[in-house]
């Protein structure tokens, strides 16, 4: 029920990976530029390190964000306040632990949740910035699409492999 904090950090990699190929020129690159009124040159010119480097403790952040989600033992700490008193054994929470977790814990359970996340929490979030920012609605979903793919990607493997069990 702890995140595993080798996978977390490691899922942090996943957007950029997938965007390598998805923002390709031959992909989808060309088309977004184009939405976005941009060259490659400007495209080019606005890559710096630092960005790269925020970019990254960005998905680093949504990946843990991603994991309270998807990982239905976290969520049993809290409603227990988190408080370990009342998850040592003897307790309802200890017991509902020992019969149902790792139960979900499979890249299915984790995509779907990913596939929530992308319609409750990254649609409404971009889609503010791109409403309120004139942007295109073809821009709006040359994103959203990337970013659907990359939680549901990040969620099927937080849930997978991204939980670290409590010794009983």
């Amino acid at each position: 029920m702890f995140p595993n904090l080798i996978v977390i950090v490691a899922c942090g990699l996943i957007p950029i990976v997938m965007s390598m190929i998805y923002y390709h020129p031959s992909v989808l690159g060309t088309m977004w530029l184009k939405e976005a009124g941009m060259t490659r040159d400007d495209m080019k010119a606005n890559q710096k390190p630092l960005k790269f480097l925020l970019g990254f403790i960005l998905n680093v952040l949504l990946a843990f964000g991603v994991f309270t989600m998807v990982t239905h033992e976290f969520s049993v700490a809290g409603l227990v306040g988190g408080d370990p008193e009342l998850m040592k054994e003897g307790t309802t929470a200890a017991a509902f632990l020992a019969e149902h977790a790792g139960n979900f814990s499979n890249f299915g359970h984790g995509a779907a949740h990913g596939i929530m996340i992308a319609i409750v929490a990254i649609a409404p979030f971009i889609g503010h910035v791109y409403l309120w920012s004139g942007k295109s609605f073809k821009l709006f979903l040359l994103d959203w699409v990337f970013w659907t793919l990359a939680v549901i990607v990040m969620g099927g493997v937080i849930s997978q492999w991204g939980a670290v069990m409590p010794a009983a």
